[in-house]
């Protein structure tokens, strides 16, 4: 297990009609650069996206 890093990633978080997103608007990890989306659907249990 690798330690975590000094600074956590910041996100915000919005939902909407049952869903779920979230959207990095401060990072010093490169595995989640500023302005990466992740989705979360309704009724699913997995996370979608991971864009820019």
């Amino acid at each position: 297990m690798e330690p975590l890093p000094d600074a956590a990633p910041v996100a915000v978080l919005t939902t909407f009609e049952g869903q779920a997103v979230f959207r990095v608007i401060a990072s010093a990890v490169p595995e989640l650069p500023k302005g990466m989306l992740f989705r979360l659907r309704k009724g699913l249990r997995e996370v979608t996206g991971g864009t820019r």
